[in-house]
């Protein structure tokens, strides 16, 4: 009987393993018949190597060109972003523009990094920095504050500081200050860089937020504040060899000073 017993709940097992093989055979027989008839599945990415492979093979040839090319197919994410640069590089950067359009619009963010790039280097300045500034592309945004330094834009430069600084602000908080004293906002220059001293008392930045400081009120003839701070920022980096050079500058403009006075 026990045999009998045993014998049953083998078969039992059995069964249900079989069964389980099944339905699991079955799962994945689905899911592939699925995903080649799905534009987005085995036929579809066969499609976008096969484009991307002749894109290639046809980008080596010196004599190539973006127009030589068929469409990439609706699902290659990259394709119009390869074509944008092709353009690019044969000068037809309106071309570019419209390859990237639908890309930049769908949130893109190396797409929409180019058409920024696209407006900067047509002298659209305003357009490239809004971009840079919604995406939050501080790496662009190092880039071209320098640039608007060389053009001297502050207006745009003082935006790129303060995008910079929202983005990274313990990073940033050095540039963003020294807009916003350059843009005649002294005390909210003062009030960003004491705020950061406070909120990260041990960030390498330290030193030079109280040389800045220190900066900012010799600039005012205040010698006195200014003299504290450039010995905060020494005495916090002993080796801050431009607060040393500051505080000697400031002796020798003090001195002056009272030389005059005293004449």
């Amino acid at each position: 009987m026990d045999k009998e017993k045993a014998s049953s709940n083998q078969l039992t097992k059995k069964s249900k393993r079989k069964t389980v093989v099944i339905v699991i055979s079955t799962i994945v027989l689905f899911a592939c018949l699925w995903a080649l008839i799905s534009s987005k599945g085995f036929r579809s990415a066969f499609a976008n190597n096969r484009w991307s492979l002749s894109f290639v093979k046809n980008s080596e040839n010196a004599t190539f060109s973006f127009e030589d090319i068929s469409a990439p197919p609706a699902g290659h994410a990259d394709g119009g972003l390869w074509l944008a640069h092709q353009a690019l590089k044969e000068g037809e950067e309106e071309k570019a523009l419209s390859l990237l359009n639908d890309l930049a619009d769908a949130g893109d963010e190396l797409a929409l990094d180019t058409e920024a790039k696209i407006f900067f280097n047509q002298k659209r300045y305003e357009e490239a920095l809004v971009i840079w500034i919604k995406t939050k592309n501080s790496r662009s945004l190092e880039v071209v504050r320098g640039q608007f330094i060389e053009l001297e834009l502050p207006e745009l430069q003082y935006r790129a500081d303060k995008a910079l600084y929202e983005i990274r602000p313990e990073e940033y908080a050095a540039w963003f200050a020294h807009s916003l004293n350059a843009n005649g906002e002294f005390e909210a220059a003062l009030e960003l860089l004491e705020d950061s001293i406070q909120k990260y008392p041990s960030s390498d930045q330290k030193s030079t937020w109280y040389r800045q400081i220190g900066d900012f009120y010799r600039d005012q003839k205040n010698w006195v504040n200014a003299e504290i701070y450039y010995q905060q920022a020494l005495s916090t980096s002993p080796v801050d060899s431009k607060a040393e050079a500051n505080l000697e500058s400031l002796y020798k403009l003090k001195k002056n000073e009272l030389n005059r006075d005293g004449n």
